[in-house]
């Protein structure tokens, strides 16, 4: 999505453009997922919606709320697509909590 120690807290970072107050489009912005079942799940960016199945959406967001030298906490949702973009599912209201390596 940024650089480490580029980015700015409670602005939400989307994967479009958007000329929404508070939100950024990233430079990357992606959500993936792997299920219980082995099965992939992606988002996809508006910058490569051209190569991507009609009607597919291109919706993810991202806030960071907290950071600091040990860890990043946000919220996030995103629509996300099988490999084969037969099957969607939509994340609302997502928690994160990563600590960096």
């Amino acid at each position: 999505m940024t650089t480490v120690g580029q980015h700015s807290l409670n602005t939400t970072y989307t994967c479009y453009k958007t000329t929404t107050a508070g939100f950024v489009k990233a430079k990357l912005l992606a959500v993936s997922y792997l299920d219980d079942n082995a099965v992939s799940w992606a988002s996809w960016s508006e910058d490569l919606v051209a190569g991507l199945p009609a009607g597919t959406e291109t919706k993810a967001n991202l806030t960071i709320t907290e950071a600091n030298s040990t860890s990043i906490k946000g919220t996030f949702n995103a629509v996300l697509y099988n490999t084969g973009f037969t099957r969607k599912v939509v994340l609302t209201d997502g928690e994160f909590y990563l600590k960096p390596q």
